[in-house]
């Protein structure tokens, strides 16, 4: 009687609720280029209360997140260089920097002109680790289903090691172009997931050996005769802020699932500051 009497005998009552969406915060990006080019995105957080419905996740409401008016600046050493505005596109900062060494820490400001907001991070030039090894074909099991095999290899460098490997999906005309590989220095620079088909960050302590090699089977991949599989060796502070990404499932996907706190090195600020230097090779499926 008692539990019918709670089932049935309270009412539900509305009670207004506001909730602040978060502070709004500069986010700092990063990717190293060809000939030891660096480029620098700079955006705003925003709270997924900010938004109100799905338009309001539109290409101009994300292009006005973009920081068009920020003052970047790279200080390596006793030189302080400053970030060109690139190639018309908001928030997008960069330049060369022949003079960089392996393992030389880059300070990175940031000063939004308009808010005076600053941030600072720093991070470490790591050496580039290129694939020794790496190979894409077809398994055909008993029951004709096929699977895409992919195997690589490549020599771990002493001390503790942490990676990121990226297999992009492209015709074979389009691969130069689109991840701009240099044939000297072979190096990529892509940044387009819409192109990957399988990633995985991989940390040197699952390996016992100087060499880490391994197999992958992708059951539900097709994949065009000709690939291209990149390597970067990236810092464990980098790692974590990829797998914490990776947990997100993007970011529409971000704003339904459950919180997930990314790591970061900017000071002041969100996102990751980070120097690697990938490397890629071009794979035909054999």
């Amino acid at each position: 009687m008692v539990l019918c009497f709670l089932a049935f005998g309270c009412d539900l009552v509305d009670l207004p609720i506001e909730v602040e969406p978060a502070p709004s915060r500069l986010v700092v990006s990063s990717v190293m280029g060809p000939e030891q080019s660096l480029l620098i995105t700079v955006s705003r957080s925003f709270s997924a209360l900010s938004a109100t419905d799905v338009d309001s996740l539109s290409s101009d409401f994300i292009n006005r997140l973009l920081i068009d008016n920020a003052g970047v600046f790279l200080r390596y050493g006793e030189t302080t260089d400053t970030l060109a505005h690139l190639f018309d596109i908001p928030g997008l900062y960069g330049g060369f920097f022949s003079e960089l060494e392996p393992y030389q820490l880059l300070d990175l400001t940031v000063h939004d002109s308009l808010t005076g907001e600053i941030v600072t991070a720093t991070t470490e030039l790591l050496p580039p680790v290129a694939l020794e090894a790496v190979s894409l074909s077809e398994e055909i099991d008993a029951q004709g289903d096929t699977t895409t095999v992919l195997v690589y290899r490549f020599a771990d460098p002493p001390g503790e090691n942490f990676y990121a490997l990226h297999a992009y999906n492209l015709p074979a005309s389009s691969v130069l172009d689109s991840l701009f590989i240099d044939d000297e220095e072979n190096p990529v620079f892509a940044n387009d997931e819409d192109l990957v088909f399988y990633e995985t960050l991989i940390t040197d302590q699952a390996f016992t050996d100087a060499v880490i090699a391994d197999t992958v089977r992708l059951p539900f991949v097709s994949v065009n005769d000709t690939i291209a599989v990149s390597l970067a060796h990236i810092s464990e502070g980098y790692f974590r802020f990829l797998d914490a990404r990776r947990r997100t499932g993007g970011l529409v996907s971000s704003l339904a699932n459950e919180p997930v706190n990314h790591p970061t090195n900017v000071i002041g600020g969100l996102g990751f500051f980070t120097a690697h230097q990938p490397r890629a090779v071009v794979v035909e499926k054999r």
